[in-house]
């Protein structure tokens, strides 16, 4: 299962939003694990460029229950979506994941005056939207199609590479990761009791270790198999 939208835009017009956030002076806010970029309900007031590192968007169920949707990557617009389509409030959260995250803010009236002066950017946004949905679809379909124990090694082993990629060496088999189990659970729609069973059969095995709010994978290697 691939939980990355993995949509980043064109390097022409990845070198024009870090030139205009440059030109205007934009901030680089800094992020610690688990902050919240923007949240679910919040007023619409802008737009988020990652600059390093990933953020988890989450949107909460009718329980409050925060339900994982995808994984932004750097160099990834979010809260792109309610503010294209004018929405008043944020329609999900945005969360720094298990590493500090940085991202540059881009005002309503700064990102509106940039799409005015852009018009091939904002054909560009659209077609990353559309891609972003088409993802929603397959990941919803690999789902359905998948049993539980294979969605939870191929969530493992992606947790495992966003860990990885840029943070140590690519050949490191072991990581930690900040999601708790009952994340876990919402990730790949189970039950947080059936998951808690198979991490248990896993940590005996020592391919992982989890507490509350925390999981090491031991040895990726050895989970592929």
């Amino acid at each position: 299962m691939f939980i990355s939208s993995a949509l980043t835009l064109l390097t022409g017009n990845l070198s024009l939003l870090e030139e205009y956030a440059l030109k205007h002076n934009l901030e680089t806010a800094l992020y610690r694990p688990g902050d919240p970029i923007f949240t679910e309900g919040g007023s619409v007031d802008g737009v988020y460029y990652i600059v390093n590192q990933y953020a988890r968007i989450v949107r909460q169920n009718e329980n409050g229950e925060g339900i994982f949707l995808f994984t932004a990557a750097s160099r990834e617009l979010i809260g792109l979506t309610s503010f294209l389509q004018r929405e008043k409030r944020y329609s999900c959260s945005a969360i720094a994941g298990e590493r500090s995250c940085s991202a540059i803010f881009f005002p309503r009236a700064a990102f509106s005056g940039l799409l005015q002066q852009q018009p091939g950017l904002r054909h560009e946004l659209m077609q990353v939207l559309c891609k972003r949905i088409r993802w929603i679809e397959i990941r919803t379909k690999s789902m359905l199609h998948q049993n539980t124990d294979r969605r939870l090694t191929d969530t493992l082993l992606f947790l495992w590479k966003m860990e990885n990629d840029g943070s140590r060496s690519a050949s490191s088999s072991s990581a930690r990761i900040c999601y708790s189990p009952a994340e876990l659970a919402g990730m790949i729609g189970t039950s947080e009791d059936y998951l808690k069973k198979r991490l248990g059969e896993m940590r005996s095995r020592g391919l992982i270790d989890f507490g509350k709010d925390w999981m090491v994978i031991l040895n990726a290697d050895r989970l592929r198999i």
